[in-house]
């Protein structure tokens, strides 16, 4: 039986990671190119969306959290 994150969970996950990286300085704007040390929206979303019954659901609410804590890395 597969276990599954709650939004709430999987936002916090992605938002833990995501100031992680602006901390390493590792976080990427969403028109750079990643390399294999780097995330952006794409590989976060990627990463934590899988954990959801509704895969879409969280897909939306990662979006919704970077526009409102991470807007500076969504050009």
């Amino acid at each position: 039986m597969t276990e599954f994150m709650t939004i709430d969970e999987i936002v916090n996950a992605a938002r833990n990671d995501a100031s992680r990286q602006v901390g390493r300085g590792t976080m990427k704007a969403e028109s750079e190119q990643c390399t294999d040390n780097d995330e952006n929206i794409y590989t976060i979303v990627s990463l934590y969306s899988q954990w959801a019954e509704d895969e879409i659901e969280a897909e939306n609410a990662i979006w919704t959290m970077f526009k409102e804590e991470f807007s500076n890395f969504l050009k």
